[in-house]
């Protein structure tokens, strides 16, 4: 005795099987890109050259809001006297700089990570200090403002 057949028209077991992973791995994949697209939307990057002191020097900064964290990229610093550093900043609505780290960077590049809601300051600057200063004390090589980053 035979079982009866499907009609032609009806999906096979395998066939339904197939169509069913395919869709479960589509949604799987759309739902992942739309939360790596949900981060990718709290960041916010920042590009910034230097100064007449230091005109080959850039900077890219990018924000991650959500987070509260910086990450900075710097090249084209010019070369510290012995004993100077490079002291980075961010200076608050008021005009008050927090000072952000230092580093000294032989070949003219820094890369640092920095913990600060950048919402609440208006300019980033980087100085050459005799060491490391609660405030600066010489102009910017390298600053910029914190206004209008793009994301």
């Amino acid at each position: 005795r035979r079982a009866p057949r499907l009609p032609r028209w009806a999906p096979r077991p395998a066939f339904t099987a197939l169509a069913a992973g395919v869709l479960l791995a589509f949604g799987i994949g759309t739902y992942a890109g739309y939360r790596l697209g949900q981060q990718n939307a709290d960041a916010v990057a920042y590009k910034f050259t230097g100064s007449v002191l230091a005109p080959s020097a850039q900077a890219d900064l990018i924000y991650l809001k959500d987070r509260h964290q910086t990450l900075l990229a710097v090249n084209g610093l010019p070369a510290l006297a012995p004993g100077q550093v490079y002291e980075m900043w961010l200076i608050d609505k008021g005009g008050q700089p927090v000072p952000e780290g230092v580093a000294t960077a032989p070949d003219g590049r820094i890369t640092a990570q920095m913990d600060a809601d950048l919402s609440k300051f208006k300019q980033f600057a980087i100085t050459i200090e005799p060491g490391t200063r609660p405030v600066p004390t010489t102009r910017p090589v390298l600053q910029g403002s914190l206004g209008g980053g793009s994301a």
